[in-house]
């Protein structure tokens, strides 16, 4: 460069055009393109575009449903299992064939014992008393201890059930949750 000279600022401007030969189809493209954007068109399939439910399975929903909110075997299992884990059975009033089965057994006993002191003319003695008492309580172990150690089996039995029927209440809450999930996917479907 030399001094004194001044550069001279030069712009150059380069055009683009399409060939010829494809001027005529782009020039058509974007006119159906417009057509397109300014019309109504794409028109979309009028009618719905998912099946309904068959009548079966709007029958199990519902069905599903109902159960997952009512069981009444789930609650009429948990419920006996909880008066068998609160002890309720360990009195021997709540087992009426055994109360009866001890009278029977219990007047047996008394008549036996009646007997053989009346004969011997000490009927009502304090040895009556005594023995009668004694056979009386003996024969209460006899009929009463067999029936608290088979509930106390049951309550053990009881105790291994209980999470099982406690899992049960989980069990409906979770098909409930699937009746649920086939609804809102039968939404997202018609949406």
């Amino acid at each position: 460069m030399s001094k004194g000279s001044n550069p001279q600022n030069i712009t150059t401007t380069t055009a683009t055009e399409p060939s010829e030969f494809v001027k005529p189809y782009l020039t058509e493209a974007v006119g159906q393109a417009q057509d397109l954007f300014q019309s109504t068109t794409p028109n979309y399939f009028p009618s719905q575009t998912y099946t309904d439910f068959a009548p079966e399975t709007t029958a199990a929903l519902n069905l599903a449903s109902a159960r997952s909110l009512n069981n009444p075997l789930l609650a009429s299992s948990q419920g006996e299992i909880n008066k068998i884990l609160q002890g309720n059975y360990l009195d021997p009033s709540s087992n009426p064939y055994l109360s009866q089965l001890y009278e029977q057994m219990a007047g047996d006993v008394t008549s036996g014992v009646q007997s053989q002191f009346s004969k011997a003319g000490r009927l009502g003695s304090a040895a009556n008393q005594s023995v009668l008492a004694r056979e009386l309580g003996d024969l209460a172990n006899k009929v009463y201890a067999p029936n608290f150690q088979a509930e106390r089996d049951k309550m053990f039995q009881a105790t291994q059930l209980a999470p099982q029927l406690a899992a049960a209440d989980y069990q409906d809450i979770q098909a409930l949750g699937g009746v649920g999930q086939t609804k809102e996917a039968m939404e997202m479907a018609k949406i």
